[in-house]
């Protein structure tokens, strides 16, 4: 149905006078489909989508099993009842059967029109929200999580695990590099998707701030309160005060809900860039409080990490960019992928994102090049060296000597960082495990 056509009400009713002046209403206006009996009402229903469906109930239980078929097959549709009198009983099956309003028949124009609108404006409300549920599962979907680095398909693996477990989970990475998004994928892959995702930054709350924050004060509902049935992130948890910590291991030892209390059926999730063990050791960090976080750990990776998946999250970001700007398709081209995986990125998946929305914004062409780059990345792109090898008059044995030319390359990249593998790893563009392996296969 396009934006210009009428919604579309199917009227199920014996009576012709009835239904022409239910079809003669002026507002609201509907494209109204006739059915003189439940057959033929269901015939159409298939046929056509409806927004609203006015049928006549009477105190038969046939009546309200074809009004929760409708609601199946149609869900969609808004279901109004015509009524001979009021009668409670009847009513009340109505309702359970999802019936949305009823109306006394013969029914005063005005009124019938009012119930009309009204039922309209609630299957439009329901549309909106399945539209935004929809799009919620999409986006926060287990394979929402971009990147096909190791790395990342540890992170995947562990979120799917977290998602189906009830336990604590805590988040460790740098700022930028997606605690909030994974938190979100578990939440919404859990049976808690229907409860709310509740996030507070500790840092924004300095001392007892917190403390109202979370738990509430006066009038003030606090934060778990608000997470009730669903899930409380803690974003930096180690620059929550001690005292703090300690009320929220108090709230999931007694499970005690309340105006200022921990509901027992919120599910704690925790993000931090610090070493939480060294602050604990500090005293900055309450010891059982990590141990209970422990239960499932997951380690974001930063993006210099795996620049493998600069290109696939580039694409991504710019596709997402146009679609929410209103924008043409648009790419990258290979230079600008070049110069945007050489980057390492020091503000992980928000600056890389940040900088493809701006480029889709700013872009004049369907491709984007080196050249649309800011200067500071231009800079950083690859230099390929002109390799020019001999040919030795009797041919060489090609595997071997690309293995040769690689463990040199190594040791050259060892060398420069004094043995410092994670630093060998960024000279070479090589994530961790790549590094491993590497230097197993040639001995360093």
């Amino acid at each position: 149905m396009n934006a210009e056509a009428l919604p579309r009400l199917l009227l199920v009713e014996g009576d012709p006078v009835l239904r022409r002046q239910i079809a003669a209403l002026p507002s609201p206006r509907f494209d109204v489909l006739q059915a003189e009996s439940w057959p033929r009402g269901m015939e159409l229903l298939r046929d056509e989508p409806v927004d609203v469906v006015v049928v006549r109930l009477l105190d038969r239980g046939e009546d309200l099993s074809l009004v929760e078929t409708v609601r199946r097959s149609s869900p969609g549709a808004v279901v109004v009842g015509l009524i001979d009198e009021p009668d409670p009983a009847l009513l009340a099956r109505a309702a359970a059967a999802g019936v949305h309003d009823t109306v006394t028949s013969p029914a005063d124009p005005r009124l019938l029109a009012l119930v009309l609108e009204r039922a309209l404006r609630h299957g439009r409300l329901e549309a909106e929200v399945r539209r935004l549920r929809a799009e919620l599962t999409r986006r926060f979907d287990l394979r929402g999580i971009k990147g096909t680095s190791p790395a990342m398909q540890d992170v995947r693996s562990a979120a799917r695990r977290a998602a189906e477990s009830s336990s604590a989970v805590l988040l460790k990475g740098e700022p930028g590099t997606g605690r909030g998004l994974i938190a979100r994928v578990i939440h919404h892959n859990s049976p808690r998707r229907g409860g709310p995702f509740v996030s507070f930054h500790c840092a924004a709350f300095p001392g007892r701030l917190a403390l109202q924050e979370l738990f509430g004060a006066g009038r003030h509902q606090g934060r778990v309160a608000q997470a009730g049935g669903g899930t409380l992130l803690l974003q930096e948890i180690g620059s929550l005060e001690v005292e703090c910590q300690q009320r929220i291991l108090e709230r999931m030892d007694t499970g005690r809900g309340g105006q200022d209390g921990l509901p027992a059926d919120v599910r704690l999730m925790a993000a931090a860039d610090a070493d939480l063990e060294a602050q604990a050791a500090r005293g900055r960090i309450h010891p059982e409080l990590l141990q209970r976080l422990s239960a499932a750990v997951i380690e974001l990776p930063p993006l210099r990490r795996r620049r493998e998946d600069v290109p696939l999250l580039a694409d991504h970001f710019l596709e997402r960019a146009c679609a929410e700007n209103g924008r043409p398709p648009m790419t990258f081209s290979p230079d600008a992928l070049a110069c945007l995986s050489a980057h390492r990125w020091p503000g992980n998946l928000r600056e890389l994102e940040h900088l493809v929305e701006g480029l889709a914004l700013a872009a004049r062409s369907a491709s984007i090049t080196a050249r649309d780059l800011p200067a500071a990345l231009r800079q950083h792109a690859p230099e390929i060296p002109a390799l020019r090898a001999a040919l030795p008059d009797g041919g060489v044995v090609l595997e071997k000597s690309v293995a040769q030319y690689e463990r040199a390359l190594l040791a050259d990249a060892l060398e420069r960082s004094a043995g410092k593998k994670k630093e060998a790893a960024d000279l070479l563009g090589l994530n961790r495990d790549q590094m491993k392996y590497l230097c197993r296969k040639h001995g360093l």
